[in-house]
């Protein structure tokens, strides 16, 4: 069931399969084996998770503290309390946790620490009270009736056994205790003894005697028997006393024996498994050394056939590039060639159109030679006119008064002066609508090489307004700027 539910089952199957496994060695009492399995069932269950399963983790510590304290390894119990008490309270389970510090005191005591097991005996009872539980809260005062009767404290005994016989809820109407807390008369049988009570002491230990408690009920009968100074009874109960402990430890040998044996099987069974899991890991790991192997065998294939399918893909495509550049070049060739013919026609073409084009420049050329010769001819019809205009200008330049002013007239004869003369600057002066009259005036004196000064006084401004025209004319018919190079552009469009 347990190899069943490691395999296939959840969580809580398997903590369950392990605690089942653990009640039945407990039963057959191998310890050892108990105390394995319900460790493999606490293993089990996840804490981390939400959903654990508090309710079952705190029984499997319960049961282990069971085991631990039947075993006298006491500090094992302590640490299983501990936990069995973490559990209960985290799964809302006051009661059981209650129990669980109930279980710490002799624990506590059998460590050795008396006074903490009272405190914590005391704190148990109050916490019952507190929960409402007094009854059961009464029932952990044997452990204070018994340090108080060893301590010699019958006044402190008295008040605990009158609270434990009148609120446990353990004793009927004829004050007998229930079936199973019958050890309860030694400790009373012990404190009437302590009072000097003899007759009720030896009533108690007598009664212990029907229970089987032989051991308790003859060394309690002894003590009565030596207070009393009986011989006879004396010899008599020491015998018995003897013959209980003898029981006691024929019982304790054959519990031992019975341990060692469990301990023994449980050690072989453990070389056992422990000779399994080693030979398992060794099988583990000679498969994963083939997995492995395997895999790498497989990885190398793989890698092989990619390589090689990658290197036929590449001499693949190396072979279209290679295809698809010879194409390329042969339709490039082709296009050259086709283009270099084209060139060849254009160019004879263009040769053509440009000698046609010179002989067209050379007849313009002669042409404007045959105006400029005529232009010469008229030149020489006015010369005698021109140099009439020009002296009475010059005249006027640096005159004064009203007499060296020129007359509109003046101006006209100047104009017309200028058209004969220089026709070509004539031409690109008028082609500009937007030339102002002192612009077109300035132009002609700077044509005839008059001075800024000269000007001013024939234009009646001044030599910065004549500047500042000769600039603006510069500017608007040659795209120049500067009032200097104005003469020198005029010239030069009239030899152009």
């Amino acid at each position: 069931m347990v190899d069943y539910y490691e395999s296939k089952g959840t969580s809580n199957d398997k903590m369950e399969a392990h605690y089942l496994m653990g009640c039945i060695y407990r039963d057959q009492m191998e310890a050892p084996r108990a105390i394995q399995s319900f460790q493999e069932a606490a293993d089990c269950v996840d804490t981390l998770n939400l959903d654990c399963d508090y309710s079952a983790l705190f029984r499997i510590y319960a049961q282990m503290e069971d085991i631990f304290e039947r075993q006298n390894l006491w500090n094992k119990a302590y640490e299983a309390n501990r936990l069995f008490r973490k559990y209960a309270l985290k799964n809302g389970s006051q009661k059981e946790a209650l129990q669980a510090e109930e279980m710490l005191i002799p624990i506590l005591y059998c460590l050795g620490d008396t006074a903490k097991a009272i405190k914590h005996a005391e704190s148990c009872a109050r916490l019952y009270e507190k929960c409402g539980l007094a009854n059961q809260g009464s029932r952990v005062l044997p452990l204070l009736i018994n340090i108080c009767i060893k301590k010699g404290k019958y006044a402190e005994a008295k008040h605990y056994m009158q609270i434990y016989e009148t609120r446990s809820g353990l004793f009927n109407s004829d004050g007998d205790i229930c079936e199973g807390y019958e050890a309860y008369y030694e400790l009373k049988g012990l404190y009437l003894l302590g009072v000097h009570k003899l007759d009720s002491a030896e009533y108690y230990f007598r009664k212990l005697m029907k229970y089987n408690y032989i051991y308790q009920a003859s060394r309690g009968l002894l003590a009565v028997a030596n207070a009393r100074s009986n011989v006879m009874d004396m010899h008599k109960y020491a015998l018995l006393c003897e013959q209980g402990m003898d029981k006691i430890l024929q019982e304790n040998h054959a519990n031992a024996v019975l341990q060692a044996s469990s301990m023994y099987q449980f050690q072989n069974l453990q070389h056992e498994i422990m000779k399994q899991r080693v030979t398992a890991e060794k099988n583990k790991k000679v498969i994963y050394i083939l997995m492995l192997a395997l895999l790498v065998v497989i990885c190398l294939i793989v890698f092989l056939r990619k390589s090689y399918q990658k290197h036929i893909a590449y001499r693949q495509k190396k072979w279209e590039r290679l295809n698809d550049k010879y194409l390329l070049l042969s339709n490039e060739m082709n296009q050259l060639v086709l283009k270099q013919n084209e060139i060849k026609d254009t160019y004879t073409n263009s040769i053509q159109q440009r000698q046609m084009k010179i002989e067209s420049l050379q007849e313009e050329m002669q042409q404007y030679k045959e105006k400029i010769k005529a232009i010469s001819k008229s030149e020489r019809k006015f010369k005698m006119a021109d140099h009439a205009v020009l002296a009475k200008f010059k005249q006027m330049e640096f005159s004064c008064g009203k007499k060296a002013v020129p007359s509109e007239e003046d101006w006209s004869e100047l104009e017309h002066l200028f058209v004969s003369s220089f026709p070509l600057t004539y031409e690109i002066i008028s082609k500009k609508k937007e030339t102002l009259l002192l612009e077109f005036r300035v132009c002609m004196l700077t044509r005839f090489q008059f001075s800024n000064g000269g000007m001013a006084n024939l234009l009646q401004s001044s030599p910065a307004s004549i500047s500042n025209a000769k600039s603006k004319a510069n500017k608007r018919l040659f795209g120049d700027k500067g009032a200097s190079t104005l003469y020198y552009n005029m010239v030069n469009c009239s030899l152009s």
